[in-house]
Parts: C-alpha cells; structure tokens; sequence
C-alpha cells in the first residue's frame, strides 16, 4: 500500500513539474523585453508629468512596464490628434534618443517612443515621425498601473 502511494505521488510530483515546465517554456513564448527608456512621461488631463531617470519611480514604472506580449499585431497610420488623445487619459509614454528595434512576427518593428494606453484595449503604440502603430498587449492590471500612476504624477 505504502509502495503505491509512493508511486502515485512521485508520478504526480512529476507532471506538475512537467506543466509548470511546459508552463514556462510556452508561456513566454511571446513576450518581447522593452529596452529601457532614456526618458519616461506620465500623461495626465493632458499635462506631462517627467520621471527622473534616477529616481526610484523610473525604475518602478520600468519593472512595471518592461514587456509585452504580442496580441494582433495592427500596423497602421497613427494621426497626431488619436496620440494628443491619447495624452488627455492616464498614459505613459517611453522616450529613445536613439532608434529602437524589437522583433516582432519575424519583422523588426523600429521606433523612438512608445506610448502605453490604459483606457479600452491593451495597447502599446511604436512610433516615431511616421507614427506607426503597432497593437500589444500588456501583462499588467490596466486599473491597477492607472491608480500607481497617478501616485506617482502627484508626487511630480
């Protein structure tokens, strides 16, 4: 009896370990690592709010916002008035001084910003002076990095 039970639970050990394996290998899959901003704003009622690069809010906001996984990848024309819109909600946007790539579905995706929005969809728009956009979907509770958000902007 002592025997069996033994098995058993050695044979559910294993495929737990298996699924959590399985877990992490397929889980990831999609995910892209942002590379780190040169400048992050927070964007509240239209107004601007900078986080110092040295800052422990920088590194904050980074941990928080540091990956995203592909959804359905959308590439269009961006128009400078959805962006100003955009701005006017809780949003944050990661600014390059230097042109990033990320690769995406096998294409390079290459941007100098990168604007989260929180309201609706789960999106990240990449864009530059052509404002392409590009549809991702963030890990993260929308409600949630909204609220930390604008702790932080009231500390600003």
């Amino acid at each position: 009896m002592k025997v069996i039970r033994k098995s058993v639970i050695r044979s559910i050990i294993m495929l737990a370990v298996c699924i959590l394996g399985l877990g992490v290998i397929f889980g990831k899959k999609d995910v892209i690592q942002i590379p780190v901003p040169d400048q992050i704003l927070i964007y509240k009622n239209g107004v601007a709010y900078e986080v110092n690069p040295d800052s422990k809010e920088f590194s904050d906001v980074y941990s928080w916002c540091n990956e995203i996984r592909k959804q359905s990848t959308m590439e269009s024309a961006i128009d400078e008035e959805s962006i100003k819109d955009i701005k006017t909600q809780i949003s944050l946007e990661y600014i390059y001084s230097d042109v990033q790539t990320l690769k995406m579905d096998g294409f390079e995706r290459k941007f100098s910003r990168l604007l989260f929005c929180f309201e609706g969809q789960d999106n990240v728009i990449l864009y530059d002076s052509g404002y392409k956009s590009g549809t991702y979907k963030l890990d993260i509770n929308k409600m949630l990095m909204k609220v930390r958000l604008q702790k932080i902007a009231r500390k600003l």
